[in-house]
């Protein structure tokens, strides 16, 4: 058998680019190291160097078993501030030393970028202002920033009218309650009266069970979708074998019922530009939804813009809600202290600048924050 003189170019073609680029990189590390004075991370969390199995075995135990954050802190605890871990192809650096996090998210920002993660979050996100890296960051953030002006935002009716639904679930017996749950759908309710001008509704379907409720049926399939967002991430490239169906169909309903929303805006758009080319002036209350697509016709993008927002909104200040009453569970003085001040609103729905004014509730919340 005689083999092509092409194979052979071929092959030293491939060998020669291996080579080329794991020289290249190799210099350019070297380089990195002089000039930011690097040290190597000595600590080693995984024991598999390959693909570092035993690093997902762990991990999905701990989220079965509901104890990642406790696990991840006797990580640092043992391990120190920063150390280096594997998962499948995926190199991992984890610190928690505060000049490391101040470098990554001030000093340096715009030498880090989402890396793996954005695989992981697109096929939700897409590549919203939560998902985006440089310039496209820069530009949805500048698409958004507007949007949220104070006077805009503050629609404490609204909030005042999901809060008083939330309230109807708390048990007046002292019986123990799951605050968590009430807290993330009163955050999607808020979240999408806010963003789309049609709430979820979630608190009012508490105990009903109707399984036809499309706002129902979207705030499943977004639980599912954020769900199947850290599973890919664990899998990396393995995550393709597993063909999760129902992950592609929960992406699809969070995709098909914004989309409602976003042509709703654009119809708006139009309407508002034929109105304006009439010189008709509309007094309208302000929508995000709308607001976003005076800016922009792109339907895609509106979509994801919002999306990002829906998820970044509702998850964050759920996650700070619950964090904070379980805290103050613990702590009768400072949820007496908390009662005092917000007595001074004797029972009435405050005003914004009265809510920035309790002083203490936000030292609260912002020590939470941190914790």
């Amino acid at each position: 058998m005689v083999l092509s003189p092409l194979i052979f170019v071929a092959a030293g073609a491939l060998i020669s680019y291996f080579l080329y680029t794991r020289i290249t990189r190799y210099l350019a590390r070297q380089h990195f190291i002089k000039e930011n004075g690097c040290k190597p991370c000595r600590a080693r969390f995984n024991k598999d160097p390959i693909l570092g199995l035993d690093v997902m075995q762990m991990m999905a135990r701990n989220s079965k078993n509901h104890i990642m954050l406790q696990e991840n802190k006797k990580r640092f605890e043992n391990l120190g501030n920063t150390f280096q871990s594997r998962m499948i192809t995926m190199p991992i650096i984890a610190t928690c030393e505060p000049e490391n996090v101040k470098t990554v998210l001030s000093l340096k920002f715009k030498d880090y970028s989402f890396g793996n993660r954005t695989a992981g979050f697109t096929p939700l996100l897409g590549h919203g202002i939560f998902n985006a890296d440089g310039e496209r960051w820069a530009n949805s953030r500048h698409m958004l920033r507007p949007n949220f002006a104070r006077d805009q935002v503050a629609d404490i009716d609204a909030f005042e009218r999901h809060f008083k639904l939330m309230l109807k679930h708390i048990p007046k017996d002292g019986s123990t309650v799951d605050l968590q749950e009430l807290f993330f759908r009163l955050t999607i309710d808020t979240a999408t009266e806010f963003l789309f001008n049609h709430s979820t509704n979630s608190l009012r379907m508490v105990g009903q069970g109707d399984e036809n409720n499309e706002d129902l049926i979207f705030g499943k399939a977004f639980n599912y979708a954020q769900d199947d967002i850290t599973a890919r991430l664990r899998f990396g490239p393995f995550y393709r074998f597993m063909n999760n169906q129902k992950a592609e169909e929960a992406i699809k309903i969070c995709h098909t019922y914004i989309d409602k929303f976003v042509d709703g805006a654009l119809r708006f758009r139009k309407e508002l530009d034929e109105e304006k080319q009439a010189g008709n002036d509309r007094d309208e209350k302000y929508y995000f939804i709308q607001e976003v697509a005076k800016q922009t016709t792109d339907r895609k993008r509106i979509r994801e813009e919002l999306i990002n927002i829906l998820l970044a909104g509702r998850d964050t200040t759920a996650s700070l809600l619950s964090n904070m009453f379980f805290e103050v569970a613990k702590r009768p003085d400072i949820y007496a202290k908390l009662r005092e001040e917000v007595a001074s609103l004797e029972g009435r729905t405050p005003t914004y600048e009265e809510l920035r004014n309790l002083k203490y509730l936000k030292w609260c919340l912002n020590e939470c924050k941190s914790i």
